[in-house]
């Protein structure tokens, strides 16, 4: 199905992000552990972990719209 084939793109996004970014992505949207629980199993401030969200965030944005899968069907 075409909602299949969007979570199919959306893990190989996923699997591309940088360690800590990955890591902090999957706690929070997967898992959705609190900012607090985040920051202490990654040892980070909850600037960082913002920081790195949103990069993650618009990372997988770019990923899944426009570079790899061109889900969205935009064109560059």
């Amino acid at each position: 199905t075409e909602n299949g084939h969007f979570w199919d793109a959306l893990a190989r996004c996923v699997e591309r992000l940088p360690p800590g970014q990955r890591q902090l992505f999957v706690l929070r949207e997967l898992h959705e552990a609190s900012n607090e629980e985040i920051c202490k199993e990654l040892d980070i401030t909850p600037t960082n972990a913002g920081v790195m969200l949103y990069r993650a965030r618009m990372s997988l944005r770019q990923c899944v719209e426009f570079k790899e899968f061109n889900w969205f069907g935009q064109h560059r």
